[in-house]
């Protein structure tokens, strides 16, 4: 009981402190999208903990914004009313002022947009002979050539390669997974 006192009152906290009527970010609507996927996945299947813990990764990412824009907040408090029916309607009339008059038991449940779920970016892990000695942020779609490129240009990878005097001799490179490179 205390563990979800805990948690309603972060929740609360969240939704109360720094609210802006600002656009979300697209990291913010990804984190949001991701919730509501997991949420409606999760309670259609009456996985109801691994539903609540969604919503837990959810306000702790919440905690992390530098500004929460109601427009973010709002289709997450629609995610907690099944769970927490009182918490939400007071969040909903009072503090995000739920978009009009009404509660939010005639609201539509929120929809996830799959394109929303996509990363623009991807974690490299780079190998020299088999031992990873980096690991790139870089873009999704990368190429070899790109992906080659900026993994020379690591520290830690450049002395194991150009530095050391050593030539790479064969690249092998799984799109969006890792590159390998053998030097010699």
């Amino acid at each position: 009981v205390e563990g979800v006192h805990r948690f309603l009152a972060r929740v609360w906290r969240a939704c109360e402190a720094g609210l802006t009527d600002d656009a979300p970010t697209k990291e913010q609507l990804r984190a949001l999208h991701t919730c509501i996927k997991k949420v409606t996945t999760e309670t259609e299947e009456m996985r109801f903990n691994t539903a609540i813990a969604a919503m837990m990764e959810f306000v702790n990412a919440v905690y992390k914004w530098p500004s929460k824009p109601r427009a973010a907040l709002r289709p997450f408090v629609l995610l907690l009313a099944p769970y927490a029916p009182h918490i939400a309607e007071e969040l909903w009339a009072g503090v995000l002022q739920g978009g009009g008059a009404g509660t939010l038991a005639y609201e539509p449940w929120p929809a996830h947009d799959e394109a929303l779920l996509v990363q623009d970016s991807v974690q490299l892990p780079v190998q020299v002979n088999g031992k990873v000695r980096a690991t790139l942020e870089v873009a999704r779609d990368i190429d070899q050539a790109g992906a080659v490129a900026a993994a020379l240009a690591a520290p830690n990878v450049a002395k194991h390669t150009s530095e050391a005097g050593k030539a790479v001799k064969k690249v092998i490179f799984v799109p969006g997974k890792i590159l390998n490179l053998i030097v010699g």
